[in-house]
């Protein structure tokens, strides 16, 4: 009687985990997992390239933003096992795409989140128990493809031609001392910035003082941020506010006033109902023989000197260089964003700014741990030389824990060659243009764009009725 074999059930076809050193070291897996659960992702049956496989490719695409798929791939090789029988084998091209089809960009959005919520804010960097932070807009180009050219527009010449590449509008909360993302919203290229700013209330906690340029400044989105418990400190026209209140002007030589709307009606833009005037105190000073003047809610002079917020205004160049980092050395040579899909697009600006905030945990952990009394502001250490030792220790097998990748960046990024110095006296770029230079170039703005010595604080010498 022939003998017969018994069935044996096949080993069950587990997702691989990817080891890319510092990439997973910085990202856990977990994290990854919570986020494509929180995204509601959950892939049914297994692929060659699963979703947590596609979530730390996409996230390595801002460390080398002229490599194509399959370049990335080599310089990865390794990093997981791919399904199948036989030895490691390269995905095409085209399986990438289509697995970043399959994911939406929520994901990254989540894990954005995630890491912002561990990377909290310290007691460092406050003035007067006030945590800086910045507003600002910018626009960023990407792929010339029909359907990024419908999902987000672009620039318009005369006539309402379109010129250019396909653009989008993002605006961004930054932490003035850490330069960190706390969060981000992005649009059409038509979106107004002052929109997109009011969707970023929510990151706005009690203790914020909001520094913006002046375009922001709105009855509407002043009301947004009270409720969210901080305060602002914002640049204003001179036609802003010019009326004191009766018995407004302080005895520092600022002055009280109320700030209306204005708009179609006196509506809010954002709500469209017509929001209540708000009392603020105004800030006049002159530098250079220029007129400059200052928005705040913080009504004390004894709690916040005229002086003491225009030298704290400054700060507001924080979140200019965290654009720089973030279009300049993330992108390279690079200026446009690669995908050809507008939910690509997503997924590459969340990509992008999760490995920025990834960065500048690292400065702030090496600040940490070499101790402030030798090194006192993350601001100091060199972006580029950070990014750098990431992309240097992303190599598959190198299985590094945590404390060990932190070693390593304390042994090279608290050296001088790592360390940045920035004039605090006056700016090192000024405003001269002998040719069209590249946008975010090398230099970068002064912590303070101005000798203190030369403001000049201008006093309301009677009160004006309103």
């Amino acid at each position: 009687m022939p003998s017969v074999t018994p069935y044996v059930l096949p080993a069950p076809r587990v997702c691989p985990t990817p080891d890319l050193g510092a990439l997973t070291t910085l990202v856990p897996h977990q994290l990854v997992a919570d986020a494509l659960t929180a995204a509601g992702v959950q892939t049914q049956r297994m692929r060659r390239l699963p979703a947590l496989v596609t979530v730390y490719l996409v996230l390595a695409m801002p460390l080398f933003p002229s490599l194509a798929y399959h370049q990335l791939q080599s310089r990865i090789k390794g990093a997981w096992e791919i399904p199948g029988p036989g030895p490691w084998r390269k995905v095409t091209d085209s399986a990438i795409s289509r697995a970043r089809e399959r994911l939406p960009a929520r994901v990254f959005q989540h894990l954005f989140g995630a890491l912002v919520g561990l990377q909290a804010g310290g007691a460092e960097g406050r003035w007067r128990g006030y945590r800086l932070v910045a507003i600002d807009g910018t626009s960023m180009e990407m792929a010339d493809t029909t359907p990024n050219e419908a999902a987000f527009g672009g620039p318009v010449a005369e006539q309402g031609r379109r010129v250019g590449f396909p653009q989008l509008r993002m605006v961004g909360l930054v932490d003035c001392h850490t330069r960190a993302a706390l969060a981000a919203e992005f649009d059409r290229f038509d979106r107004g910035e002052g929109r997109l700013a009011a969707t970023l209330t929510g990151a706005i906690t009690k203790g914020m003082l909001v520094l913006a340029d002046r375009l922001f400044v709105g009855v509407e989105l002043l009301h947004m941020i009270r409720m969210a418990g901080g305060e602002v400190l914002w640049r204003v026209k001179s036609g802003v506010a010019t009326r004191p209140i009766k018995d407004g002007v302080l005895a520092d030589g600022t002055y009280l006033a109320q700030l209306r709307s204005g708009g179609h009606h006196g509506r809010g833009w954002i709500t469209g109902q017509r929001p209540k005037p708000i009392t603020v105190r105004i800030i006049e000073f002159e530098l250079d023989g220029k007129l400059h003047r200052l928005l705040t809610s913080l009504l004390d002079p004894d709690q916040a000197p005229a002086r003491k917020l225009i030298l704290l205004y400054s700060q507001r160049w924080q979140i200019e260089t965290f654009f720089r980092e973030l279009k300049g050395d993330e992108q390279g040579r690079r200026r446009l964003l690669r995908s050809r899909t507008p939910n690509g697009v997503k997924q590459e600006i969340w990509a992008c700014l999760i490995i920025h905030l990834l960065t500048r945990w690292l400065a702030g952990e090496v600040v940490e741990l070499v101790g402030r009394d030798k090194l006192d502001n993350p601001n100091r250490i060199s972006f580029k030389h950070a990014l750098d030792l990431i992309k240097d220790h992303l190599r598959p097998g190198l299985r590094l824990t945590l404390r060990r990748f932190l070693g390593w960046a304390v042994a090279a990024l608290a050296q001088p060659s790592s360390l940045v110095y920035r004039s605090a006296k006056q700016r090192n770029n000024p405003r001269r243009v002998r040719h069209r230079p590249m946008r975010y170039s090398k230099h970068t703005p002064a912590a303070i764009p101005f000798d203190p010595a030369r403001i000049v604080l201008l006093h309301r010498s009677c009160p004006l009725a309103a």
